[in-house]
């Protein structure tokens, strides 16, 4: 009911046009209400998915409340809804990863994956990004291929932040 209307039906019916305001009020609450009511559920039925693996590993906070889940995993991903991550484009372009083409794998996990390895890059100092540095310790790099895993979790780290490059390793998720 527009306001025009309201006041139209004041004329006629002799009730106030608030009257008719207010349960037009009313009435598109009670949409809204329902509208989120069912988008949750939507929502719910994807935090089942993923919501026990990324608690298992401790990446998010373990909560009995389905409605919990849903905004724990909202807050991890950093979206309005867990709806939008059924969408592969949010898998950005710049990303580097391997996987296997011989099995089918878990999107929802893949982007937590990612997301994990961005939360644990913003963590981590570096230097503006410097491209000719970069260029110089090439070799440098090429080299730790072949040293042990404690030193390229170490001073490969330290030779990527000098050059602007926050490195860093996740473990594969089930599906990923």
């Amino acid at each position: 009911i527009t306001s025009e209307t309201a006041l139209k039906l004041e004329s006629v019916l002799c009730i106030p046009a608030s009257f008719w305001l207010n349960l037009e009020a009313i009435y598109q609450e009670t949409l809204a209400r329902l509208k989120e009511q069912n988008q949750l559920e939507k929502e719910i039925s994807i935090a089942k998915i993923i919501y026990p693996v990324l608690a298992k590993l401790q990446w998010i906070e373990k909560v009995k409340k389905q409605i919990d889940k849903v905004n724990i995993l909202r807050q991890f991903y950093r979206v309005a809804s867990l709806e939008y991550l059924q969408d592969s484009k949010l898998i950005p372009v710049p990303v580097r990863f391997r996987k296997s083409n011989l099995k089918k794998e878990n999107l929802l996990l893949l982007i937590a994956w990612l997301r994990k390895g961005e939360i644990l890059a913003d963590k981590i100092e570096t230097a503006p990004f410097n491209m000719n540095l970069l260029k110089q310790k090439i070799d440098t790099m090429r080299s730790y291929t072949l040293k042990s895993t404690e030193l390229i979790n170490t001073e490969l780290k330290q030779i990527c932040a000098q050059c602007g490059i926050a490195l860093v390793f996740v473990e594969h998720l089930p599906k990923t």
